[in-house]
């Protein structure tokens, strides 16, 4: 009889398998979850809900506005692809969480393509097949919210920056994807524009005329925007009035939570208020609220949003995300190693930077940041690999075994984790 596990290399030893097997595990268990876990007509709720009337408002009445008469709160990119789909398929839920299904799924093939580049086709299908079971990539799926196509566009970026050897094609498909991916989550124009910044140190053989046009193709993607807001406001716009809401939540929302204030403090602009009074609403808000609260409230509000943001219950456990925790920590203490791993720490670093500040203590925030992840997991593996042989993939297989136990008894996990929460935040 011929050894199994002979058998089984040898049937992995094709790429075409390969991929099939990290495609058709992507797109089966993306369709399964949304199948299983959509609410269909009710995931139009708070976020979604707002990103559904601006592109009703956009199909029905030619306007960018929600049906308050806003017209500048949330960045236009997730609505537009709201109301292509509208246009296309019908006003559905069902339509763009398959068009959210199909970009994921065709994300997980592109972390293949990155890591089959610098790691060759073992540690490929790893990060396919741990893509293809990754909350991160999945979840968001099932809702109208922006994190799903944010996160497949970190990807697709990824995939644009390392595997595409011609200099300018690679400069002009990683500059757009960011300049889109910038327009769905502002969250991630900081990174976009390290990239642009640094892109010749980042990346060897390319020079500043790269850098000019990355940059180029960044303010591209915001030019019709910015133009609109001109049209409109008569005032230089490139983002909007969400930014100075997001930091103003960004310390309320923690503060609240941790009872230091009161959920009327909570600071919300006046129906009908004028656009470009927004941000002094909110700035002079934030402003009266720092002045008033204590420093240590501060701070500890601010960890609060991090903790909060990198906390694994949702209130599920969330297994996949834990298990890669160590591996993609042990990278970055490695990333001298690493050097065309760079950018995905860069994303890591500016992008909780962001959210320590801005949002609140949102868990879904860290969604868009998977494909970073897991390559710096990857990355980390490869290398305790290379370390320890044998030892690492039984001591991995343990670490599994664990997490899985956690999702058993997750519930009672909940409760040690919120208990020692409540111990270090207080409430």
């Amino acid at each position: 009889m011929p050894d199994t596990r002979q058998t089984i290399l040898s049937l992995f030893a094709s790429p075409w398998v390969r991929i099939a097997t990290v495609a058709l595990l992507a797109l089966g268990l993306r369709l399964a979850y949304v199948s299983r876990h959509s609410m269909g007509e009710g995931e139009r709720i708070l976020d979604a809900l707002h990103y559904h009337q601006y592109a009703v408002s956009m199909l029905d009445a030619g306007k960018y506005t929600d049906e308050l008469g806003d017209r500048l709160f949330r960045m236009p990119g997730y609505p537009v692809v709201l109301t292509v789909s509208y246009t296309l398929f019908g006003r559905g839920v069902l339509p763009v969480q398959l068009i959210q299904v199909l970009a994921a799924s065709l994300a997980c093939l592109a972390l293949y393509a990155v890591a089959l580049r610098l790691y060759g086709p073992k540690w490929a299908l790893f990060i396919g097949v741990s893509a293809a079971f990754y909350d991160g990539l999945t979840e968001p799926c099932a809702r109208v919210l922006t994190e799903s196509l944010g996160g497949s566009l970190v990807c697709f970026f990824f995939w644009a920056w390392i595997c595409v050897d011609r200099a300018w094609i690679s400069t002009i498909l990683s500059g757009s994807i960011m300049g889109v991916a910038s327009l769905i989550r502002p969250d991630l124009g900081p990174f976009a524009g390290a990239c642009c910044i640094l892109l010749p140190w980042l990346r060897p053989g390319r020079g500043l005329r790269h850098a000019v046009v990355f940059g180029g193709l960044l303010l591209a993607c915001f030019l019709p925007w910015i133009c609109r807001n001109w049209l409109v406001f008569h005032r230089f716009v490139p983002g909007s009035t969400q930014a100075e809401a997001a930091l103003c939540n960004g310390l309320t929302l923690p503060l609240a939570a941790l009872g230091d204030i009161g959920p009327k403090e909570v600071k919300s602009h006046p129906a009908g208020m004028y656009e470009m009074d927004h941000r002094e609403y909110y700035k002079t808000a934030l402003r009266e609220l720092l002045a008033k609260t204590p420093l240590f409230k501060i701070v500890r509000a601010y960890v609060f949003n991090v903790s909060s943001m990198y906390y694994p219950f949702l209130p599920e456990y969330d297994w996949s995300f834990v298990l890669f925790v160590p591996f993609w920590f042990w990278a970055i203490l490695r990333i001298r190693s690493e050097p065309e791993l760079r950018p995905a720490l860069i994303l890591l670093v500016l992008y909780t930077a962001v959210h320590v500040v801005a949002g609140g203590p949102i868990s879904r925030y860290r969604k868009p940041l998977s494909g970073s992840l897991l390559l710096l997991a990857t990355a980390g593996c490869r290398d305790l690999e290379a370390r320890f042989g044998k030892r690492f993939w039984v001591a991995g297989t343990g670490w599994l075994a664990a997490n899985l136990f956690l999702v058993v008894v997750g519930p009672l996990a909940r409760e040690v984790v919120l208990e020692l929460k409540k111990r270090v935040f207080g409430r």
